[in-house]
């Protein structure tokens, strides 16, 4: 019985005055079958509509650096079963209480990195001090 997709794919891209998670698409990755032929038509025709959405674009989450209370990174961990990492993770606490989960591949943990200290913890200074001064 299929209970819908249970991996949501966007794209995060630090903008100069928000954060932007373009959507990308969704797939079944625990609930349809792990392996033969249903698995690779499923994940092909993910691809494709993943390539499509990003050319055109896709619906877009825009949170604006102001509205970040703060933010949370852990890097990715060794699963000992498994034999591999568990995702990196960005959660981003916002002004009215809610908090947003974004997981990332181990590869892409530095380039998450970075581009957190090069963008968010300086856009949030921003703003704190835009506060002080208003005050």
């Amino acid at each position: 019985m299929r209970r819908g997709p249970d991996v949501l794919h966007y794209d995060m891209v630090f903008d100069r005055d928000a954060l932007r998670l373009i959507y990308l698409g969704e797939h079944w990755e625990s609930i349809r079958p792990r392996t033969g032929l249903q698995r690779r038509v499923d994940l092909f025709i993910y691809s494709l509509r993943k390539r499509r959405e990003r050319l055109r674009g896709g619906e877009e989450v825009v949170i604006s650096y102001c509205d970040i209370v703060g933010y949370k990174l852990l890097k990715p961990r060794p699963r000992p079963r498994e034999a591999t990492l568990a995702p990196g993770l960005l959660e981003v606490l916002l002004r009215d209480g809610r908090r947003i989960r974004v997981e990332f591949s181990p590869k892409v943990y530095d380039m998450v990195k970075s581009a957190v200290k090069k963008y968010l913890d300086v856009r949030l200074g921003d703003c704190r001090g835009a506060v002080k001064r208003a005050r």
